[in-house]
């Protein structure tokens, strides 16, 4: 019951208790649907972000699991925050590092090996050279990762030829056409026989003939 003001009536209303009562319980069944709904989402939210954050951490313990065991080819994507990514990018120039370091050491390795075996050859004869020879232009090829590697024997005139050759698969062989002493110029063999040393950076640069 409330009066109107400046009117001289009064209003009556009535509800049943029982309709105030399934009202409130409508509201509380509505609110505690949306709670749940809203949970629901946080819930999803949250696992999806955590799996989004824990995928390129994942992803680097695998990598670093692949490189415990031996293999130093694997890499680790920059995903994720930029922290992820930094991390990512660390783990790679350590892998590198050690990959290098191994490599120099194999190299060190493979050329001690190499210079002891020529040193204990037992050696009586020219022809007992060329096993020597082989396994020296093969080994020293790969040590160096280059195209050829050939053995040039000179005779007691400075003429001479190509004794032992590596050669990478779509090069001629240099040995099987026996270049001789035409491919190496005058000015060349007159600086080897001053020095006992030739070294050339660049084979374009000095006078070599195209046979070379």
């Amino acid at each position: 019951m409330a009066s109107l003001p400046q009117v001289p009536w009064i209003t009556i209303a009535s509800m049943d208790i029982a309709e105030i009562r399934a009202a409130g319980r409508a509201n509380l069944v509505t609110f505690a649907l949306l709670g749940l709904l809203l949970g629901g989402l946080a819930a999803v939210s949250t696992r999806a972000m955590a799996r989004q954050l824990s995928a390129p951490l994942n992803e680097l313990a695998s990598k670093a699991a692949a490189v415990s065991q031996g293999n130093l080819d694997v890499r680790a994507e920059s995903l994720g925050s930029p922290e992820t990514q930094t991390l990512a990018d660390s783990f790679n120039d350590l892998v590198l590092q050690v990959q290098s370091l191994l490599q120099e050491q194999t190299l060190s390795t493979r050329r001690a090996t190499l210079g002891a075996e020529i040193a204990g050859a037992q050696v009586f004869t020219s022809a007992e050279l060329l096993p020597v020879y082989d396994q020296m232009v093969t080994e020293v090829r790969e040590i160096l990762a280059s195209d050829r590697v050939v053995i040039y024997q000179f005779n007691p005139d400075w003429s001479g030829r190509i004794v032992a050759e590596s050669v990478g698969p779509k090069l001629p062989s240099a040995f099987k056409q026996q270049l001789g002493d035409p491919c190496i110029p005058p000015a060349t063999l007159a600086k080897y026989q001053a020095e006992g040393l030739l070294l050339e950076n660049n084979v374009a640069t000095p006078p070599f003939t195209p046979s070379t």
